[in-house]
């Protein structure tokens, strides 16, 4: 069972214990904050402390939850950073809530559906958005309400100070193929005793009493359509809502599958960490290479390190188990645990060697040495072995935690999330050329004939086709923003970690990401259309350090069969159980472009032999 916990709001410096604000357009102290922010989120500093919960599989950010309370109500943030497209009237998201009853867990509960915007035609700042749908269930049987409650009525604002919902809009730009869109909710609480179980009315929801001990189910999925289809995230993760395929009517999931959320003054988090919290210092900037040798053994320091806000983690509580997987896409571990290669599998556990208190950073390190190669050039498959699909020490890493059954830890932990994927690196321009693998092992199920449908969406930020009149980028301003050449050595390495976020970078230097998914041949009902259902695979890239000047960048994924069908979103046909290979390049042009003559095929052939020439030596 999923186990979240909703802080209360500690506010800021001059604001102390005050929840975010962004309906009231009267208020000036403290200001109204009601925009994004450079990474979509919306900015309100009062979300400081917030539960955050996240969904990537290596890379960059797709969505992102909040959730804070106050004395009245609970708040939620619901953000989606990286749409490749945008559909009016279907992105969106449901989130479900359901208060304890007696049995536990028996009262009534309650879904909700919001559209994010009804129109995609400009920028969006803290707007209405269409009516929002509402279901019930009462004994297994969902029944939809004649209309939501006012709380979620965008259109029921009586007054600037009423408390509604409001959502956001960015569109891609020059600087970002990326469209993010927001969404805010307040959820007002009935805080009596005596309440029925299964109210809900216009003033609020009756999930228990007080707000210092309340527990009931919370469940949520975000909705992203792209060209071909719809991406599921859902928090608890898998629980998602199904279409029954005769008769294209969605079934939500059982309450009973929800999360378990709680609240009060001395409600915590739990376990967490992300793809920048995992790596390999065996280069200082490349978190997930691997060293070898032909001369000597190799000594890989692993590390994992975690946030935990829940109770005091006692000294080897917590064990964490190291795997690779070559760089490129593969199913996630729960589907294709072929094509990952786990670290020393039959070695004592790797765990954290002290204490962690509530609030504080944990550290598991694991040094991983690789015997010396011989007279064979090192390459994946000495540690990959049948797991590899192609020869390079460029990886994918995934570390999973665990709390160790053996250790003294009480009361049990709560992980937050208990994965996490790293597939991002950092790489130097002009030229930077790497092999990927579209690895569909694991995904024979989701076959259409002998071949799998897999879809990419190319995120780039930062990475103009030209930048008129030219500019000058610095490598020493990508080490500040990294902290590489002080401290950390890299953007994931060890203690004391970047000051900066991964999402942060992005906005700063030139980045490139690739989100992968899957097409499972299965439909789900959003809005009037049945769209197929597009699974995440890993997602893989880099971010690309330039010194000099500069007037543009080239950017290609080259794979056999690749076909773009929308503007950064491609569809490669991969054969079942198998795998391709192919290349990703990325070219900064430090002169001005060549438009015509014969000299742009000699520079592209001459960059390419450099490459080429790097790849043999890396």
């Amino acid at each position: 069972m999923t186990s979240i916990a909703i802080p209360a709001a500690p506010g800021v410096p001059g604001f102390y214990n005050q929840a975010p604000n962004w309906w009231d357009t009267t208020q000036t102290t403290p200001p109204q904050w009601n925009t994004l922010d450079t990474t979509g989120v919306p900015d309100d500093p009062r979300w400081n402390g917030a539960l955050r919960l996240n969904w990537n599989a290596g890379t960059l950010d797709v969505a992102v939850l909040r959730a804070i309370h106050d004395t009245a109500a609970l708040y939620f943030s619901f953000v989606v950073t990286a749409d490749p497209s945008l559909e009016e009237n279907q992105d969106g998201f449901y989130f479900g809530l359901q208060g304890p009853g007696s049995p536990p867990f028996s009262a009534p509960a309650y879904v909700f559906q919001i559209v994010a915007f009804s129109s995609d035609s400009a920028n969006l700042t803290d707007q209405p958005f269409p009516l929002p749908t509402m279901w019930t269930d009462a004994g297994g049987t969902w029944t939809q309400a004649a209309q939501p409650p006012a709380w979620l009525n965008p259109a029921s604002q009586a007054q600037p100070s009423t408390p509604v919902p409001r959502s956001w809009l960015t569109l891609s730009g020059p600087t970002s193929t990326n469209n993010q869109w927001a969404v805010n909710v307040r959820v007002p609480l009935i805080l009596s005793e005596g309440v029925p179980e299964q109210t809900i009315d216009d003033t609020g929801i009756y999930l228990g009493y007080p707000i210092t001990d309340l527990t009931f189910q919370f469940w949520c999925e975000f909705n992203v359509v792209m060209p071909s289809g719809v991406s599921p995230f859902a928090m608890p993760d898998g629980v998602e809502v199904t279409t029954d395929q005769t008769t294209l009517q969605n079934v939500f999931p059982d309450p009973s599958t929800w999360a378990t959320a709680t609240t009060g003054a001395g409600t915590t988090g739990g376990i967490s960490f992300g793809a920048a919290d995992i790596g390999c210092n065996y280069n200082a900037t490349d978190s997930t290479e691997i060293g070898a040798s032909l001369t000597a053994d190799t000594v890989n320091p692993l590390y994992v390190r975690f946030d935990n806000t829940g109770t005091p983690v006692v000294a080897g509580a917590i064990d964490a188990s190291f795997r690779l997987a070559n760089y490129g896409t593969q199913g996630l571990f729960s589907e294709s645990a072929g094509s990952w290669q786990e670290i020393d599998a039959a070695s004592p556990p790797k765990t954290n060697a002290s204490p962690v208190p509530t609030g504080g950073t944990g550290a598991i390190d694991y040094s991983w040495t690789l015997p010396k190669a011989g007279p064979v050039v090192p390459n994946a498959t000495q540690y990959l072995g049948a797991s590899a699909i192609y020869d390079s020490n460029d990886n994918c890493m995934l570390v999973t935690l665990s709390e160790d059954p053996s250790s003294s830890q009480s009361p049990p932990l709560v992980f937050l999330n208990d994965t996490a994927y790293n597939n991002m690196h950092i790489s130097d321009a002009s030229v930077v050329e790497q092999k990927v693998g579209f690895d569909v092992r694991g995904l024979e199920a989701y076959a259409v004939g002998n071949h799998v449908s897999v879809y990419v969406y190319e995120e780039r930020n930062n990475l103009p086709t030209d930048i008129p009149g030219g500019t000058t980028s610095s490598a020493t301003e990508f080490n500040r923003i990294f902290g590489i050449g002080g401290q950390p050595v890299d953007i994931a390495a060890a203690v004391p970690r970047a000051t900066v976020s991964w999402e942060d970078a992005a906005t700063m230097v030139p980045t490139l990401a690739y989100h992968v998914f899957v097409g499972t041949n299965q439909k789900v009902q959003v809005g009037n259309q049945a769209l197929e259902i597009l699974k995440p695979m890993t997602s893989f890239g880099t971010f690309i350090r330039h010194d000099g000047p500069l007037y543009g960048w080239d950017v290609n994924l080259s794979l056999a069969g690749l076909t773009e069908l929308a503007p950064n979103w491609y569809r490669v046909s991969v054969p079942k159980g198998g795998k391709l290979v192919g290349t990703t390049q990325v070219r900064a042009w430090e002169t001005k472009r060549p438009t015509s003559g014969c000299l742009p095929g000699i520079l592209d052939f001459f960059e390419k032999l450099i490459a080429a020439i790097r790849n043999l030596f890396k």
